[in-house]
């Protein structure tokens, strides 16, 4: 396995880039077992099996070493779209007066690695290079492709490992404290997900494990509960709360508010107690 510091002696020969657009339902495997293979979700969400079943959606990059079997499958609303780039890599030292080659079993890398805000632009960046070096016509062709490829498995080993690494909790953790930050926010389930690489279905299992409920349910009570401490420690007006609140107006925030508590926003500043 090669070191992160070692990416400068690598030689990289690919294979075939292919942009792979699907169909809902559709499903496919890793049939070349011979050489390495990353995977780039442009779009959609899917499934990727390689001994454990990973719930995949657009900024994930994922990396097959030789001999890892991997299946596919896209969703039947959101299809994936993705590129498969299939490469052969080598270690290359000069040793006095000649070079030597040994071929690179397996990368440093973790089967999953997703690509959230930064990341995901910096990775679709070298993506889109990888892609536009492979066209024949274009200047510099596969060496172009080469360099990017390169940069694109440097990038993942310095700075997508980690997350990785991060345990299915610790990730609703930071998801949650995300939530209680930005609940004034337009949250989404769907740009919440797209946020942390993962998939919309994959959110709300996490919040049905840890906290017996939705992401949407989660957010309305961390919303009710400031509402709460500004009604009663604060001369804000209704609307103000609902603005600050992160609700759509007044009315909004009364209507919700009321089906909570059985009574208004004004009754319970009036009287708390009841």
């Amino acid at each position: 396995m090669v070191d992160q510091t070692d990416y400068n002696q690598l030689y990289l020969h690919i294979y075939f880039i292919l942009r792979r657009p699907t169909a809902g339902g559709w499903s496919g495997s890793r049939k070349h077992l011979s050489g390495h293979t990353l995977y780039w979700i442009h779009e959609g969400e899917g499934t990727f099996i390689a001994g454990e079943k990973l719930e995949v959606t657009a900024g994930s990059l994922l990396y097959a070493h030789p001999d890892l079997e991997v299946q596919y499958q896209s969703s039947e609303r959101r299809p994936l779209d993705f590129t498969i780039i299939r490469f052969e890599c080598m270690t290359v030292e000069r040793q006095e007066d000649s070079w030597s080659t040994s071929p690179v079993v397996r990368l440093p890398l973790p089967f999953c690695m997703p690509a959230a805000n930064m990341d995901r632009l910096e990775v679709s960046g070298l993506m889109d290079r990888i892609i536009r070096g492979w066209n024949p016509s274009a200047t510099g062709g596969e060496v172009a492709s080469k360099a990017a490829l390169s940069g694109m498995l440097l990038y993942a080993g310095k700075h997508l490992t980690g997350m990785k690494q991060e345990t299915r909790f610790t990730l609703f953790e930071r998801i949650k404290e995300a939530m209680q930050l930005r609940y004034v926010s337009n949250l989404s389930v769907e740009g919440l997900a797209r946020a942390y690489g993962i998939s919309p279905v994959y959110l709300r299992k996490l919040f049905h494990a840890y906290e017996d409920c939705s992401p949407k349910q989660y957010l309305e009570t961390v919303r009710h509960e400031n509402a709460l401490r500004l009604l009663l420690h604060s001369e804000l007006s209704l609307r103000m709360i609902a603005e600050v609140c992160g609700y759509t107006d007044e009315f909004h925030f009364s209507k919700v508010f009321k089906k909570r508590t059985g009574q208004s926003p004004a009754k319970y500043k009036k009287y708390p107690q009841v």
